[in-house]
Parts: C-alpha cells; sequence; structure tokens
C-alpha cells in the first residue's frame, strides 16, 4: 500500500503502458474511496517558463528545445527518404508504362507535334498591355 501524501513515480520508455497503469491504478483507489492525482511529464512542460526550458539539459545534456529540434530533424529526414522512395516508384511505373506501350503499340512517341492548320495571326500589341 502506499501512505497518504506519498508520490508513486514511473517511469520505462514510450508506450510501456505507463499511464495506463496509472489511471488503473486511480479507478482501483477511486473504488475504495481514495482520491489520487495522476501528472505527466507532458502535463507539465507547456507549464515551464520558456527561458528556463530553453537553457536547462534534461536529457543527454541536451535541452528540450534541442531534442525537438533533433525529432524534427529526425522526421524531415525520414519524409526525404518517404518523398524519394515514392519519386522511385512512380518514376518505375512510368518506365515500366512507356514499354508496355512501345510493345503493345509498336513504336516510341517523338515528343509529338502540334498541327493547328492555318492559324490568323496574332493581334497587334495593345499600348496598354503590360511588358
Amino acid at each position: 500500500m502506499v501512505e497518504a501524501g506519498k508520490v508513486v513515480v514511473l517511469n520505462g520508455t514510450s508506450s510501456a503502458g505507463k499511464t495506463s497503469l496509472a489511471l488503473a491504478f486511480q479507478d482501483l483507489r477511486a473504488r475504495r474511496g481514495d482520491c489520487w492525482v495522476v501528472f505527466g511529464i507532458d502535463d507539465f512542460i507547456p507549464r515551464l517558463p520558456r527561458q528556463w526550458a530553453d537553457s536547462r539539459p534534461i536529457e543527454n545534456g541536451k535541452t528540450s528545445l534541442m531534442l525537438l529540434i533533433d525529432q524534427l530533424d529526425l522526421l524531415g529526414a525520414t519524409m526525404d527518404k518517404i518523398f524519394d522512395a515514392v519519386v522511385r516508384v512512380d518514376a518505375d511505373a512510368l518506365i515500366a508504362h512507356g514499354r508496355f506501350l512501345q510493345e503493345k503499340f509498336g513504336h516510341a512517341s517523338s515528343g509529338g507535334t502540334l498541327n493547328l492548320g492555318d492559324q490568323p495571326p496574332p493581334p497587334p500589341p495593345n499600348s496598354l498591355d503590360l511588358p
């Protein structure tokens, strides 16, 4: 049993079940008539003074701002890799589609030309037209 006035700290990796365990414990104690309050680190970070949060090392000598930047860099690098993979797949599909069309219809396109026939000459420029 935990005595009144004591603090229980749950420490573990992300998604380890800390919050689920804390809420289950809170529910169990509430059914016994006790009042338990659950706080997580995410409840406190927004309340920290910005200058303190930006200058106070919290992990491996890095501030919360530095950790956030590292996480955003990792996210950006991951998105770049995903984008490159998608473009590569799209390019591969385009090449395969071109080969299919060439096999099916017998020749590759020269890029095509657009023949509009005889067209009237364009109107003379208007002095009010922008350059």
